[in-house]
This record gives structure tokens, sequence and C-alpha cells, in this order.
């Protein structure tokens, strides 16, 4: 695990020190999942009522609380939140690649099955019962849990943990990197490193073709008994309760948090950071692109009340109608002037 002072970030960032320099840091986490010992990006106004004096922050300046500790600048350190990143960065380089098939140190159990061509990579863990399928990836540091099944050609990406009694359909990925990338004035554009994870929690199926990224810091959180169907995309610091349904084709962008019991029908999506409430129904084709109640049902795009989007259907239905008796009225307009 790497660790660095908060002096030695700070001067690696070129950001400003609040409290005690000599404080230990070993990772970053998000404001709304705090983990003692690590520091914690905050330039998001939502995630504020989070902050609490024990954190240690990477923010404006004037944001770190009167007890807390810090690092600061004079403006929104996102451009700094790559270097902050780099330093935490565990990835496996290529070059540290094994060529075996199943790595001498990882944790295989014997009564788990791992099938003819099956990539089991350095410090896996297959738990009881397990079936990795044929050619299926594993990577580094990878748990999963007993009675999961690994279907063919799925990619599994290093530090993913996936708990009992999943399955993950094949062709699936677990835990590549996210979609983060950010303006540079030298080089165009600059990827974020995504140094988090990926977290399938129990009795979560992943249809086939799906992805789930890994969070840029934190992990993004597939809750149990959630069901995924084939083609959905779930971006990086997603966060899914339990029992959801998603069918195929939904799309997810980054930070979009998602209650228990919610559906998304084929097609549907949501946009970045918006919160999606308990047991709200999303239609088919539908965009959410605000915060939805729990209970709602939405449709249409953007998404609205189902109710109101089938009224606003039903006019749309009686616009050629009504263009056509505007343009009779202005033609008898006209007679009755030229008269």
């Amino acid at each position: 695990m790497k660790q660095y002072t908060l002096k030695e970030i700070a001067s690696i960032t070129g950001g400003k020190i609040v409290g005690d320099e000599t404080l230990i840091i070993n990772g970053v986490s998000a404001p709304d999942s705090y983990v003692q010992g690590t520091i914690c990006p905050l330039w998001e106004k939502k995630y504020e009522k989070y902050v609490m004096p024990e954190m240690v922050l990477f923010t404006v300046e004037g944001q770190v609380a009167e007890c807390a500790s810090g690092i600061v600048f004079d403006k929104n350190p996102k451009e700094e939140l790559i270097k902050l990143l780099n330093l935490f960065d565990e990835s496996p380089k290529e070059d540290a690649m094994q060529n075996d098939l199943i790595a001498p140190d990882a944790k295989i159990s014997e009564t788990a099955t791992v099938c003819v061509g099956a990539i089991i990579k350095s410090g896996a863990v297959i738990s009881d019962g397990a079936i990795i399928k044929e050619y299926a990836v594993i990577g580094e540091n990878v748990f999963i849990g007993k009675g999961t099944i690994v279907e063919s050609h799925v990619v599994i990406y290093h530090g993913t943990i996936i708990e009992d009694e999943c399955i993950i359909r094949s062709h699936a990925v677990i835990g590549c990197p996210g979609f983060g990338f950010m303006p540079d004035k030298e080089c165009g554009i600059v990827r974020v490193p995504q140094i988090g994870i990926a977290h399938i929690k129990r009795g979560v199926e992943v249809g086939a073709y799906s992805s789930i990224d890994r969070a840029t810091f934190g992990e993004t959180l597939i809750g149990d008994f959630t069901k995924i169907d084939s083609h959905v995309k779930i971006g990086h610091n997603c966060r899914i309760g339990t029992f959801c349904v998603f069918c195929g084709r939904v799309g997810l962008a980054g930070s979009t948090i998602v209650g228990n019991g919610v559906t998304f029908a084929a097609g549907s999506g949501a946009g970045n950071h918006v919160t999606i409430g308990d047991g709200v129904m999303v239609g088919g084709l539908s965009g959410v692109s605000t915060n939805i109640p729990a209970g709602a049902v939405v449709s249409g795009f953007p998404a609205q009340d189902h109710k109101k989007e089938l009224r606003y259907q039903a006019s749309l239905r009686r616009v050629p109608d009504l263009i056509k008796k505007i343009k009779e009225l202005e033609i008898k307009l006209e007679k009755l002037e030229g008269n």
C-alpha cells in the first residue's frame, strides 16, 4: 500500500497545507464514503453535507472545517486531482504480467472449478463452489465469492470484488477504467487515473456484453440481487441499490445514484450525477437528466411524469391537423381581406 505524508502530497500537487503536515495518507476516498487515513477530494456542493472535522480534504481554500486537515487551492483543483490520483494508482504494469495461465499465488478453493483456457492472475481469490469458464480473465487481486459463475470470455479487471452467488454472463467486462478525461492546455485532453474498484454484491446477475466501470476513487457499487441485462453500461462511481432491474441497452453516466427496487426499461438512461429514488420506474428510451423522487414513474426525453408525457405525446400527434387548420384559416382570412 502506498503512503505519503500530507507535506509530500502538497509538494507534488502544489497545494497549501492546512493542519498537521505529518499526517500519513494511504489512499483517496469519496466524501460520502470517507475512509480514515485517506484524503478526500471535494469540489461539488452536493458533497459538502458529508464533510466532518476528522476528514482530510483536497479542496478550495475555505472549505476545510476548523478542526480538519487538508490541502487547499485558490481555485477548483481538478487539474491537480490527476497528480493526486497518480500517486495512489496501483494498476498492474504491462511488464509485470505473468505468463502462466494461473498465477502461483492465486488462491483457488478446492471446490471451485476453473475451466481450460481461463486466466487467473496474481493475488486473485476464487471461493468455494465458484465456476470460472473457458477463456475468462480474472485480474490481479480480484475476489470471486462462493458459488459465483463467471462465463466464457468475461474480463474482470484488477481489484474487483464480486460477492457470493453472482452470475457474470459471457463477454461482460467488470472493473475497466472509467471514461474520465480532462482538458489540458498542452496535451489537449488527458486521462484522469481511475484508481477505485468495482464492487458487485451478492446475487447480482450481469448480462452478456455489459460493462461496469471501476471508480475514479472509492468504488462503483452494484447492490444485492440487482439484475442487469445484456449490453448495459454502468459508468464510474455509480451506486446502485438492491433488487434493481436494468433492461437491455440501458446506460448510466458516471456518479449516478440509484435507490432500491428501481427499474430501467430497455434503451433508457441517466445523465451523470443524478439521484433516482427508491422504486422509480423509467420508461423505455427515456433519458433522466434531473433527480427523480422515490416512487415516481417517468418517461420521455428529458424524462418527466409518465402521465404528463403521455399527454404531451398525444398533443404532438395533433400538430399536423392543427397546422392544416391554421393554413385553411389563413386562406379564408386572405379572402376576407381581399373583399
